[in-house]
């Protein structure tokens, strides 16, 4: 078995797809993963891909072509996904799509479409939900910051979203997990920033005024409240625990 490790990233297994297309043995044969993500395996030959910006280019115009753009748009929202077979899934989705055309993302029957679009479905799922549970606060430069730790790497497509929506404030959303954030000036649009050391919460310099903003909101939602009607299973259901600790209402 032929194992090609690639960067965690979307255009790190487009490399490593293109580097395992190029070669002439059967696809039972090969293997895409990501780098870091499993322990080495006997009797398999591993080959570290680098990234290339011309080969991903080069594989997303010829899935463009070939496939379709939409198929391309799921194939980026999966690299988003958190499935430690994400790349391998990618890979043989690809291999089916150039196979079959544009009729690929109807045939849900192949593996490889199901898991593909399973990928895209939690992670969409997460970014929808993230849209509406994350919280903003004002620091004393005047830039609103966030504070979010996702499963799935969805800072591109909340950056994505919220640039629509705020298109006139400076903002910043930090996804501590990932130690990446995604910076948006004012009427400019927005870039990822890697490796950002951000400090805690309470190290962040907020605006004087924050906190007492935020003590109204906490005591607008327990006036709001119906003591009586209160269902925690129901809560956790539509609002999961995991999100719960960069919210105001909670913190």
């Amino acid at each position: 078995m032929k194992v090609y490790l690639c960067e965690d990233s979307f255009e790190g297994i487009l490399s490593g797809v293109c580097r395992a297309l190029s070669q002439e043995s059967s696809l039972a044969e090969l293997r895409l993963e990501i780098l870091g993500t499993k322990d080495a395996e006997l009797f398999c030959q591993y080959e570290e891909v680098p990234v290339s910006s011309e080969a991903a280019d080069s594989l997303s115009e010829k899935i463009c072509r070939r496939i379709s753009a939409f198929a391309w748009k799921r194939i980026y929202i999966a690299s988003l996904s958190l499935d430690p077979e994400r790349a391998q899934w990618i890979f043989r989705f690809i291999c089916d799509g150039l196979h079959y055309g544009k009729r690929i993302t109807e045939m849900l029957h192949l593996e490889s479409v199901y898991a593909l679009f399973r990928m895209c479905r939690f992670v969409e799922n997460e970014s929808h939900l993230l849209s509406g549970f994350l919280r903003f606060g004002e620091t004393k430069e005047g830039v609103l910051m966030a504070v979010m730790a996702p499963k799935n790497d969805v800072l591109p497509l909340l950056a994505d979203h919220f640039s629509n929506r705020m298109p006139e404030e400076n903002w910043l959303i930090y996804d501590k997990g990932r130690r990446k954030a995604a910076l948006h000036q004012m009427k400019t649009g927005w870039f990822i920033l890697r490796q950002a050391d951000l400090q805690e919460n309470d190290q962040i310099s907020w605006n004087t005024d924050q906190e007492e903003y935020q003590e109204l909101w906490r005591i607008f939602h327990q006036s709001a409240a119906i003591r009586e009607r209160e269902n925690f299973r129901c809560q956790r259901t539509h609002l999961p625990l995991r999100y719960r600790p960069y919210m105001t209402e909670f913190s």
